[in-house]
């Protein structure tokens, strides 16, 4: 059986319920866990698979990946200030409402 299934999926209705009625919590604790995820996948692929590549810099590939993946950082902070921007607005909010109304 696989175990995993039922984990994410009380997780994610532990989530919901938490931050419902703060939609901007949600979607920065959502931006910095997936950029982390992106972060340490990028880390990790850069330090296997194109590790020969850092030889030139006389760096070990896997500092050679933090430096260069840290771009996924910027990236984290544009989409946050972005995003909360977004969802701290009033007619965002009431578009979100009458596009997909709730059942309380």
């Amino acid at each position: 059986t696989n175990w995993a299934t039922p984990l994410f999926i009380s997780a994610r209705l532990v989530y919901h319920k938490l931050f419902k009625k703060a939609p901007q919590v949600r979607f920065g604790l959502s931006v910095i866990l997936g950029g982390a995820f992106r972060f340490i996948s990028h880390v990790l692929a850069g330090t296997f698979a194109f590790g020969a590549y850092s030889i030139e810099s006389g760096l070990s590939p896997f500092i050679y990946s933090l430096g260069y993946n840290s771009y996924v950082f910027v990236d984290v902070a544009l989409i946050l200030v972005a995003g909360i921007a977004i969802f701290s607005s009033k007619a965002f909010q009431k578009e979100v409402e009458r596009l997909n109304p709730t059942k309380d």
